[in-house]
């Protein structure tokens, strides 16, 4: 397999693995809201689409979809450089660069899970509890 090839496969599977930590992808919220709308074009009902039919206005005033400001939440960046420079405080020290990363690690127990099962069921768990109303 090319360099190219793996290149992608590795960008391709942290996409599907970050989706599936994202709980708008793990549950749809299904009611008259969407139902009507599909009921006028005829389509399959599809719920809220992940967030995307839900209006939401956060602190900043701009009105935005609940997928698209979930996702913003944690980034949204279009640069890899502009995720990793986010993440870390970054100090000099005695002439010499630090970093210390501004993420907590994980407990040990959470990160020794590796079941894709097991996120999902998560990510589902938390859509329910916290990304739907």
């Amino acid at each position: 397999m090319t360099d190219a090839v793996r290149s992608y496969d590795l960008v391709w599977l942290l996409n599907l693995v970050g989706d599936m930590h994202q709980p708008l992808h793990s549950a749809t919220l299904f009611d008259d809201r969407f139902t009507k709308k599909h009921d006028v074009v005829p389509e399959p009902d599809t719920g809220d689409r992940g967030g995307n039919e839900i209006t939401v206005i956060p602190a900043n005033g701009v009105s935005t979809n609940l997928h698209q400001y979930w996702d913003g939440t944690f980034g949204g960046y279009s640069t890899v450089f502009g995720a990793l420079f986010d993440t870390f405080y970054t100090k000099e020290v005695n002439g010499v660069m630090t970093s210390r990363s501004k993420i907590d690690p994980p407990p040990a127990h959470k990160a020794a899970i590796s079941d894709p099962a097991a996120w999902a069921q998560e990510s589902f768990e938390l859509a329910k509890a916290y990304a739907r109303f």
